[in-house]
């Protein structure tokens, strides 16, 4: 909410739109044409799902007519391979989110890898002298673009 009321009290909310419309009209194109892909397998994932449901169970349904096999043993068949196609729906599902996993975990690899120059542990390294001096603030003034009020009045 802050950064809203600094980007308004600026009067730069036209700026901040058109440089967000930019950005985002580069890369829709490559988010539809993702987005229609997903959408194409997340269909055709599930038709192979239920057509090897359908086949289970019109299979089943035979052979149980045919006293070639119990009903028992077809709910076990059918439960077994319902959940083992169902297991391969899922991962299907989370497919995309490995490439993002995986370069996070490499990202987050790198960080805890990573050797800073300053050593905080040592403490006689990069010891300097203390820095002296003064800074004096004389007839300041400060107000924000577009606001009528004064914040700073000479500081």
């Amino acid at each position: 909410m802050t950064n809203i009321r600094t980007v308004y009290s600026f009067n730069r909310q036209n700026y901040f739109h058109d440089k967000y419309m930019d950005a985002t009209i580069k890369e829709n194109s490559n988010v539809m044409k993702t987005a229609f892909l997903n959408g194409f397998l997340l269909g055709f994932r599930y038709f192979v799902l239920y057509f090897i449901w359908g086949v289970i169970c019109w299979y089943g349904a035979w052979q149980v007519t045919e006293d070639n096999m119990e009903i028992d043993d077809l709910l076990i068949v059918f439960f077994t391979m319902m959940f083992s196609t169902w297991g391969f729906i899922i991962v299907g599902e989370l497919a995309p989110d490995v490439g993002t996993g995986l370069k996070s975990a490499k990202r987050m690899f790198e960080i805890i890898d990573y050797e800073p120059d300053i050593n905080a542990k040592d403490t006689q390294e990069g010891v300097k002298d203390p820095i002296e001096g003064r800074i004096t603030f004389q007839n300041v003034v400060f107000q924000y673009e577009g606001r009528s009020n004064i914040v700073l009045n000479n500081v």
